[in-house]
């Protein structure tokens, strides 16, 4: 019975979040990952064949942030959440329909940290923010909160 249990915590450990970047990846800080499902809303989707992203930056900001994508320099700004709003207004995109390689990682540079993740090409918006402890979250969402 106890075998059986350690397999499942093996298998569900292989399954965690974590992906292929784990042996070359530059920050050692893992991420909160969300996917949010967008099965019923009253709210704007985005068109789901797009070849592209967008990455928003949401709240508890008060930093410089750099944007990679698969290692090349995408956003370089200061990003600060409006107290009113609570939104950064701050983001940037990146169009994949030429890319040669099978995965997307983004990258995000903060001054005291930072995180890499292999982007979910199923979803088109992605919010990324801090939580109350000052974690990195990124939801990977179809769903626009911020109105352009």
């Amino acid at each position: 019975m106890e075998i059986k249990y350690l397999l499942i915590s093996l298998l569900l450990l292989g399954c965690s979040g974590r992906n292929r970047l784990d042996k070359n990846d530059s920050c050692p800080v893992r991420p909160i990952i969300q996917l949010e499902k967008t099965d019923s809303t009253d709210r704007p989707t985005a068109d789901l064949n797009l070849k592209s992203f967008v990455v928003y930056f949401l709240n508890d900001f008060n930093d410089s942030i750099k944007g990679y994508v698969n290692t090349k320099l995408y956003f370089n700004d200061y990003v600060q959440t409006n107290k009113t709003s609570g939104s950064s207004e701050k983001y940037f995109g990146y169009d994949y329909s030429k890319d040669t390689l099978s995965a997307t990682v983004l990258k995000v540079v903060g001054q005291k940290s930072c995180f890499e993740v292999e982007v979910d090409r199923r979803y088109k918006l992605i919010y990324v923010f801090k939580n109350q402890d000052q974690e990195w979250t990124v939801r990977f969402s179809n769903v626009y909160y911020i109105n352009e």
